[in-house]
């Protein structure tokens, strides 16, 4: 097993400005978590220690540092402007941490390991072309594919243990950078032929995120609640298919269904549209991390240049 030399490069000169161990990482790791939530309390529960064990942590930090960090009030804590500058290097230091200890650990024959999240919508198809893609031109490097909700992703993405992550709302995180992949198009789709009602009685709110409601709210601002609601595109997509509903996916997702006419767009019904962001750290200087990304955005290129291409050719 060994470290690439850039990454060893990194951990050396933490270890000689910051004197690295693994209770500064976990120190820097809670102040992350105190960052995220605003609140000593939450970030207690979100650690699975005591308010006190975080109070702690940050003290001892602030010792070490010699600023404070951070301005307590009864609504909770906001940061100094010194913990506005120890915020990027904070998540700077969990991550080349966290890709340390994922690089000691990959099988041997490999040279390098890159971590990448996203729901499973995200996955199938464009992520999973992705994969084999990489697996094709880039075997030395080993893939570690995580499928998970949002929250759980942003959660791994600030704690260091993701590199990259493909997600449906933009992160303000510190020491990441977000930007658009592609531009996400859903549609209604139900299992009547012809449905007349721009959202039907049996409609299903299948859950795509926060900008996805948000828009669906601005579209369909009457309706105040759901009968039945889902967080899991496929769990949806399988329920109105086997017991008939109408539901919003993303075209790509639903292409196919509709074309063999088991699926039929609900043609009154407003398209909602929303980018989908690829997610990495902002000073990344890892060349396998900046390969994943650069054949991400060239695989997903490919893809939506496929199915416009198709798109087009079923409309002749």
């Amino acid at each position: 097993m060994r470290i690439s030399p850039h990454l060893a490069q990194e951990l050396r000169t933490f270890r000689i400005l910051t004197g690295v161990c693994l209770m500064d990482i976990e120190l820097a790791r809670t102040f992350l978590v105190v960052v995220e939530t605003r609140n000593f309390v939450r970030a207690a529960e979100e650690l699975h220690v005591t308010q006190s064990t975080v109070s702690a942590r940050i003290r001892s930090l602030e010792d070490q540092l010699g600023r404070d960090l951070f301005i307590r009030n009864k609504a909770g804590v906001s940061l100094t402007s010194a913990g506005e500058l120890f915020k990027r290097h904070a998540a700077t230091l969990v991550h080349v941490w966290q890709h340390a200890k994922s690089e000691v650990e990959i099988p041997e024959g490999y040279s390098d390991v890159v971590s990448i999240g996203a729901r499973f919508g995200l996955w199938n198809p464009i992520l999973l072309r992705w994969l084999a893609w990489m697996r094709e031109h880039h075997p030395m490097i080993a893939i570690q594919a995580e499928l998970g909700m949002s929250d759980t992703i942003t959660k791994r993405l600030a704690d260091g243990t993701l590199d990259i992550a493909v997600i449906y709302s933009a992160l303000n995180l510190p020491a990441l950078k977000a930007e658009p992949l592609f531009l996400e198009r859903l549609l209604l789709v139900s299992t009547k032929p012809k449905e007349k009602k721009v959202l039907p009685d049996n409609y299903i709110h299948v859950d795509w995120g926060a900008d996805f409601q948000q828009k669906f709210r601005l579209a369909f601002p009457d309706q105040l609640g759901h009968g039945l609601k889902i967080n899991l595109g496929v769990l949806g997509l399988s329920f109105i298919k086997e017991n008939d509903g109408a539901a919003y996916f993303p075209e790509r997702l639903v292409r196919e269904e509709i074309e063999e006419c088991t699926l039929h767009v609900v043609l009154e019904a407003p398209v909602i549209t929303f980018p989908a962001f690829l997610v990495y750290p902002t000073d990344n200087g890892d060349p396998s991390i900046s390969t994943a990304i650069d054949s991400l955005k060239r695989v997903t290129k490919e893809e939506f240049d496929q199915d416009h291409l198709l798109s087009a050719r079923s409309r002749e």
